[in-house]
């Protein structure tokens, strides 16, 4: 009786199915012709469940497994078993899992894999699966990009097996693993639009540029000028304020990197204009019209302004006086009010100065009818021009122009022209000018002294010449 040559997969089990034309049973040769007979049993048993050292198949037999063919089995001896001694188990492959693998964006393909993360199973025996443990910890995406990522292989070696319930030496292993729901996630990415806090309106347009990143960083070889060159930021004004200043991801196609935008500020300051008041001495601070020249320094640009008064109202205050309230008002050539600020209202300083001029004053010298011989007393000095009951005189009395006096040193009689010089006097005299006055007439009018005389009594002898009383005056 022959066994057929027998060969299975590993299945962790001795046991194997044969069929039953596996079997040879032979017996005599009656006529040329060899008697056989059939073997109907179908299962065997290996030396060995395991691949290494399963060589032979042995079939325990009964006399119910035999079937007569052309020979009659009771004419022979059944044997109790047969063998084959060439038979073999061929290895079962090893089944390997990758999970689901994700990491953050790095700009690389590389990952790395968790302890476990590759699972290795072989076949079931009793309910109970066979496993092996894979030691592998390095993959790669097929991609370093988040868009297309979506695989990541891990190459695996003999070395990165052990054993665990499966005899390794029954599996074939595999040099490959891959998952096909992989993920790379986006790296976060904080973008700060540039400020510029340092304008100054000059009727211009102004702007500021550019971003820096704030949070997070590129990642690998990754550029700003390459990856991120698509995104803008910034701001443009004219006009002074706060102006914010943003970042411009529309045209972002990257998508490595999950953005975050924060603003910027672009502030443009009010320009200070300079203020330059220059009126004549008026009693009051108040400030009008063309009194206060306001420059804006900033082409053809001008400003109007209402409320304004000077610190003093004093000439003599010149040196130190300033323009100590005024409001800003638009212009009527584009000049804007919000565009500008002003100088320091507390102080004189080269951009506020006030120049006050003294008001000329005009003289009058009254009438004098005087007479001959009478003490001189020159018209009094009326001065016109003065504001209300400012405090100012002529600082002299006036004159007689070419007085011609006698020989007891009496002004002769005739007419005269009074004069009163230069000069004022009085706690508000230094906001006044006075040139002096000389009356336009002869108005100082000194009478004739009419003289009453009397005549002494003659005394004479007669027929002497006649003597004349003297005559007195």
């Amino acid at each position: 009786m022959i066994l057929d040559f027998d060969t299975k997969v590993y299945d962790g089990c001795s046991c194997v199915s044969l069929s039953s034309s596996g079997f040879t049973c032979t017996g005599v040769t009656v006529g040329g012709v060899t008697e056989s007979a059939t073997i109907k049993s179908t299962t065997g048993t290996y030396n060995d469940k395991n691949v290494a050292s399963a060589h032979t198949v042995t079939a325990t037999l009964s006399g119910a497994d035999f079937s007569s063919g052309t020979a009659d089995v009771s004419n022979y001896n059944l044997p109790a078993s047969v063998s084959n001694t060439s038979s073999t188990i061929t290895k079962a492959n090893l089944a390997v899992t990758l999970a689901n693998q994700t990491k953050v964006y790095d700009g690389n393909a590389n990952a790395t894999l968790a302890a476990g993360a590759i699972t290795a199973t072989g076949v079931t025996v009793g309910g109970v699966t066979e496993t092996a443990t894979v030691t592998q910890t390095v993959g790669s995406y097929n991609s370093k990009n988040v868009a297309s990522a979506n695989t990541v292989t891990a190459a695996l070696a003999a070395g990165q097996f052990t054993a665990g319930t499966a005899d390794l030496g029954n599996y074939n292993l595999p040099t490959t693993v891959s998952n096909t729901s992989s993920t790379i996630t986006q790296a976060a990415l904080t973008l700060t639009a540039s400020s510029d806090l340092n304008k100054v309106y000059n009727g211009s347009e102004q702007s500021v540029s550019g971003f820096a990143i704030t949070s997070g960083s590129l990642q690998g070889t990754d550029s700003l000028a390459v990856d991120l060159a698509n995104i803008t930021a910034g701001a443009k004004a004219t006009h002074a304020g706060t102006h914010t200043s943003t970042v411009n991801d529309s045209a972002y196609t990257n998508g490595n990197y999950a953005i975050t935008k924060v603003n910027g500020t672009l502030f443009i300051d009010q320009k200070e204009v300079s203020l330059s008041a220059a009126k004549t001495y008026d009693g009051s601070k108040t400030l009008t019209g063309t009194q206060l020249s306001i420059s804006t320094g900033v082409g053809s640009e001008t400003l109007g302004y209402t409320l304004a008064t000077s610190h003093s109202k004093n000439v003599g205050d010149n040196s130190s006086n300033f323009v100590d309230a005024v409001s800003l008002s638009n212009g009527s050539n584009g000049g804007l009010a919000s565009n500008y600020k002003l100088p320091a209202l507390t102080a004189a300083g080269s951009g506020n100065t006030v120049v006050l001029t003294a008001k000329a004053l005009s003289a009058s010298i009254a009438n004098v009818n005087t007479t001959y011989g009478s003490a001189t007393a020159t018209g009094a000095v009326s001065l016109s021009g003065k504001v209300d009951t400012d405090d100012v005189l002529a600082a002299s009395a006036a004159t007689l122009v070419s007085a011609d006096t006698s020989t007891s040193g009496q002004i002769r009689a005739g007419s005269y022209v009074q004069t009163v010089s230069a000069g004022l006097t009085g706690a508000d005299a230094g906001n006044y000018s006075f040139a002096g006055s000389t009356t336009p007439t002869a108005n100082y009018v000194v009478n004739k002294l009419a003289l009453t005389g009397a005549i002494a009594q003659g005394l004479s002898t007669y027929s002497n010449t006649q003597v004349a009383g003297a005559v007195s005056l």
